[in-house]
């Protein structure tokens, strides 16, 4: 009987069709046997010098390789190479030519065999210069530690040119002689300490000179296999002090300093001993054993593990070690073997030459595949990658695809990986998409990292409507390299404040530049406001009265009928324009609306929509101002500027219309004279115990340092997110709260009625808490119609409220008192769908439950483009309205919650909207805080802008960004830190006002045993030195209106 696989070929058509579904096999009868096949050893054949050997090949290491089947066998350098073996892997410590020509024959007659080291790999590594230049070209981050090489000169023959060579390099005493070849030799472990000129007479090159740096006396040596990384101590040269520098010369030299009988490690267990076998046979010996014994006691921690490994991958890529050339993740990606890999989703999967008639070929190679019979959008073709990615790497999946039949000539293709993790936690990961047609191949393309270590993995595409086919010509999954960052935007003559749009005050009658959109017609008015408007106000500072002039915009027949202006040549890419102008609208022809209009200042940037601020007026004798801001980022062929919006047949009335560059770090410097006053306590240490004799005689000096800003300012994070350690490490040491994505929505924890599943937030909670990390509970219900879940979306009134009440009763009693906020009913200025079903009380009814459930948590409103003037449906007005409704129904509303997913920020227009809030007398969090630009440094300047904006608000009490690790965002070009954990220039800026954002103070205690300044609220630890010794104290700075007084007694010394 034969026994097929899920995989089975069968001719069809001239096609070639892989069934998926299971085949049952009926006989009981039939018996498979297979036999087991016996493991090989994995052989490998050293060439190693006697002394490698002795200290190498211990008995021990024999006995535990050969118990994981590795055998050593010793290669006769006597003999041809190639008639030994066979070898999995040739070890050798040997050098010369003719060693290296024997191995390079080797390795190209036997390519499967792996050579440690190959030559050519390890060539640069024999020479000092070369070697360390690795070290200079690595991109590392400076958030875990720094790695570089101190000052050097290389000198290669004759030392008596070594002291003016010195001089004119301009290294400074004492320098650390290294041999320039390291070629593994016992003399090629050498060091030697040059403490003067005369000194340097005495060494011998060729070698290579660094300033000494001071490091503990303790060096560390990373070993790096495959993924694994291995961290030992060893003693190195002892730390040089100013008194030594200045009475020591000579030369010292340092034997072999690295090697393993200078364990630190083992120091560790006994310091005794360690002095004992790291024995030293020159004059510093004593110097050295105090230093051992100093080191001893201070030198504990190991490098970060995410230095180490970014220092890992650095040198990877500099050596040519990276092995993506061999990385196979998707197997047959061009279906040169047939469908062998791949299978279907639910569905069937066929190979074709062509399709309808010939119309439809590969776009490259000879076949393509098509996925068909699909009865579901979540069909498709498929492959299985687990095992074959690394965890924590970002890979870059490339497909070419189009879509064919049931008369479905455009769709989305989206290509989603399936995650099951070890908990059979089930995940869904949405790579990328694209709008796929049936006239072309298409380019799909997009990102995706794996945090964890889950048990299998599967690609597959989705998308199209049931019925029709996804057609794959090609699916490529590669290491995504990460790009050099652009260099920061360089601005020639940004001017600053100088408004672009010409004749925007319509001086003297005329209307030119200007010209009509559509038929309308354009004249000039008078009676205007003469005054700037107030965001514009504030971001220029005085100016000059207005003309008083506007726009009369008449015979409108469509809404998009306006003035217009061409501006292309006046914009400069990735500056910050603001707009401003004043509006109005006229009553208009007979039957004209008389609702609220919208008027929107718009661009048109090659011919694509860009909003430059909205706002919503009535008819009457009242000026509206209108404001927003955009950028620029790639160079457009035709930019206009033009207003539209009420209805047809409404007057259009525009005054004063700028658009000009902003100068935000400008009114970044103006926020921190501001924040001093807002975020800053006048703080006064009063120590008592002083030694009055000694004081008059000697000051006590006083360093206060602040540990910790207790300011709110915290980060969203993601169920998966925290299966990266280096994840996790970011965020615990940089974020003092948190809100969970998903996890904690009831489409999350409830996708099926009857089904629920705490377990995600469970985990993430846990993670917080123990880390001190507070928690907002984001959210309880969601009312855009779009996010409820279809279950929700099926119920009648009755079984809806009963429903709603169920939600909250176990949401709020399983966590009540571990969320410090809830975000009620997200965004009900865009959406109404527990409103409608269930009447305008439900919202009220919503925070009342949720306040007698559990009444320690805040409870917020929450929405968006409520600070940028892009929506009227979210203006300040209409959200401190939507507060004011509710609380006269009875609810308790907590906090107000202003989401940020904000573009080109401009501080003014932000401001101008926290303002309005602040008079609902409530604390103002931002919520989902994130920007997006291109450019790292621009987009680290979005931030900057948004956090000292908050920060200088006396009504801000916490900011939420919404992520900030790459592929963990759902914006684009908005994270901080990219996908393997490097910092990007966006994230630097952030930890830069991070840093900014603690207090510091040094001085002495005056005369009336005082020391005073002025701190953040928070932490602090302060350090008093005084005659008898060092005092260390701790602090808190609280919140409050007068100074506050820290005593400390001093008479204990």
């Amino acid at each position: 009987m034969k026994l097929t696989d899920d995989n089975e070929e069968v001719t069809m058509n001239g096609t070639r069709e892989v069934e998926t579904a299971e085949e049952e096999i009926s006989s009981p009868c039939s018996l498979v046997i297979e036999a087991f096949p016996v493991k090989r050893s994995i052989i490998v054949g050293y060439a190693l010098t006697s002394k490698k050997i002795k200290s190498f090949l211990q008995p021990k290491l024999e006995g535990l390789a050969r118990n994981k089947g590795i055998l050593f066998v010793a290669i006769d350098q006597n003999r041809p190479l190639s008639e030994q073996g066979p070898f999995d892997i040739v070890l050798h410590k040997q050098i010369g030519k003719e060693w290296r020509r024997i191995l390079e024959e080797f390795r190209l007659a036997h390519p499967d065999v792996t050579v440690l080291d190959p030559p050519d790999a390890i060539l640069h590594l024999r020479n000092r210069q070369s070697m360390l230049q690795c070290v200079a070209d690595m991109n590392l981050s400076d958030s875990y530690g720094r790695v570089g090489v101190p000052k050097q000169l290389v000198i290669k023959r004759d030392a008596s040119s070594i002291p003016e060579a010195v001089n004119k390099a301009g290294l400074r005493l004492p320098l650390v002689a290294k041999p320039l070849v390291a070629d593994g030799s016992a003399k090629s472990h050498e060091l030697s300490l040059a403490y003067d000129q005369h000194a340097l007479l005495k060494l011998e090159p060729p070698l290579v000179l660094q300033e000494f740096v001071n490091h503990g006396g303790v060096l560390f040596k990373v070993y790096i296999v495959g993924e694994a990384i291995r961290v030992v101590r060893r003693f190195s040269l002892p730390d040089v002090s100013r008194r030594e520098l200045s009475e020591a010369a000579g030369v010292f030299r340092f034997p072999r300093v690295s090697c393993a009988a200078a364990s630190a490690d083992d120091a560790d267990l006994d310091p005794n001993i360690a002095g004992k076998i790291f024995f030293i046979a020159t004059d510093m010996a004593k110097i050295f054993l105090v230093a051992i014994n100093n080191v001893l006691i201070l030198v504990a921690e190991l490098p970060p593990r995410p230095l180490l490994e970014r220092l890992a991958k650095e040198l990877r890529r500099g050596l040519h070690h990276t092995n993506e050339e061999q990385e196979k993740i998707i197997l047959n990606p061009n279906f040169e073997d047939g469908l062998n890999n791949w299978t279907g989703r639910a569905c069937k999967i066929v190979l074709h030459e062509s399709m309808d008639g010939g119309k439809i070929v590969p776009l490259s190679g000879k076949v393509f595949a098509a996925a068909t019979q699909r009865k579901d959008t979540w069909n498709g073709i498929q492959q299985e990658i687990s095992g074959r990615f690394q965890r924590k790497r970002v890979y870059e999946v490339t497909a070419v695809v189009r879509i064919f039949g049931n008369n479905v000539t455009s769709a989305t293709v989206q290509a989603t990986l399936w995650v099951l993790n070890a908990n059979q936690r089930e995940q869904y990961i949405v790579i990328a998409n694209v709008q796929a047609t049936d006239k072309n191949w298409v380019e799909l393309k997009g990102k995706f990292v794996i945090h964890g270590s889950p048990s299998r993995v599967i690609l597959y595409l989705e998308g199209p409507p049931s019925g029709s086919d996804i057609l794959l010509n090609s699916l490529v999954v590669k290491h995504a390299k990460r790009n050099r960052p652009s260099p920061p935007p360089f601005y020639e003559n940004p001017g600053f404040g100088v408004n672009i749009v010409e004749n925007s005050e319509v001086v003297n009658g005329a209307t030119q530049p200007w010209f009509t959109l559509g038929n309308c017609k354009l004249s000039v008015g008078q009676g205007a406001p003469r005054t700037l408007p107030p965001m514009a106000r504030d971001t220029l500072g005085p100016h000059k009265p207005l003309s008083g002039n506007y726009i009369l915009v008449t015979n409108r027949t469509q809404t998009w009928m306006g003035p217009a202006q061409m501006i292309t040549e006046k914009l400069k890419l990735f500056l910050t324009y603001q707009v401003s102008a004043w509006v109005k609208i006229g009553v208009g022809v007979s039957g004209s609306s008389m609702s609220p209009q919208n008027v929107n200042i718009a661009l048109s940037v090659d011919n694509q929509w860009v909003n430059g601020g909205q706002i919503e007026v009535t008819v009457g004798d009242t000026w509206h101002e209108i404001g927003g801001s955009f950028r620029l980022e790639k160079q457009p062929q035709n930019v206009m500027v033009y207003v539209q919006g009420p209805a047809a047949g409404i007057d259009l009335m525009i005054a004063a219309l700028q658009i000009f560059p902003v100068d935000r770090r400008e009114r970044v410097r103006c926020l921190k004279r501001q924040v001093d006053q807002v975020r800053k306590r006048d703080i006064v240490l009063k120590f008592s115990g002083l030694d009055e004799d000694s004081f008059d005689l000697f000051p006590y000096i006083v360093k206060v340092k602040q540990t910790y800003n207790s300011f709110p300012v915290g980060t969203c994070i993601n169920r998966t997110d925290i299966d990266n350690e280096d994840f996790v490490d970011f965020f615990t040491k940089n974020f003092n709260w948190a809100v969970f994505g998903n996890e904690l929505k009831w489409y999350s924890t409830e996708a099926e009625r009857g089904k629920v599943n705490y377990q995600d937030a469970d985990d993430m909670l846990d993670l917080c808490i123990g880390n001190n990390i507070n928690v907002r509970g984001h959210c309880i219900f969601w009312e855009v119609e779009s996010t409820v879940q279809p279950w929700v979306r099926q119920l009648n009134k009755t079984d809806l409220m009963n429903a709603v009440q169920k939600r909250l009763t176990n949401l709020l009693t399983r966590y009540k008192g571990k969320f410090k906020h809830y975000d009620v009913n997200n965004e009900m200025l865009h959406g109404s769908f527990y409103q409608d079903k269930l009447g305008k009380g439900v919202r009220a009814l919503m925070f009342n439950i949720a306040h007698k459930l559990d009444p320690s948590p805040l409870l917020f409103v929450n929405d968006y483009h409520v600070e940028d003037g892009d929506d009227t449906r979210s203006s300040p007005e209409k959200y401190i309205k939507l507060v004011l409704d509710l609380e006269a129904q009875g609810a308790t509303v907590g906090g107000i919650g202003i989401q940020g997913h904000i573009d080109s920020p401009v501080g003014a227009i932000v401001c101008s909207a926290l303002d309005k809030l602040s008079v609902l007398g409530r604390p103002i969090w931002f919520t989902e805080l994130d920007v997006s630009s291109s450019n790292e440094y621009v987009r680290g300047e979005d931030l900057e802008v948004m956090l000292w904006e908050a920060f200088a608000h006396p009504a801000v009490e916490g900011i939420m960004l919404w992520g900030f690790w790459e592929l963990s965002m759902s914006r684009e070009n908005a994270n901080l830190v990219e996908g393997e954990g490097e910092v990007n220039e966006a994230g630097k800026r952030f930890l830069e006002v991070k840093q900014e954002w603690l207090s510091h103070a040094y001085g002495i205690i005056n005369d009336e045993s005082e020391f005073t300044f002025k701190g953040y609220h928070g932490t602090y630890a302060v350090e008093i030195c005084t005659p008898a010794g060092i005092v260390l104290k701790t602090f808190v700075v609280e919140k409050g209106d007068t100074p506050l007084i820290i005593s400390i007694d001093l008479s204990s010394l």
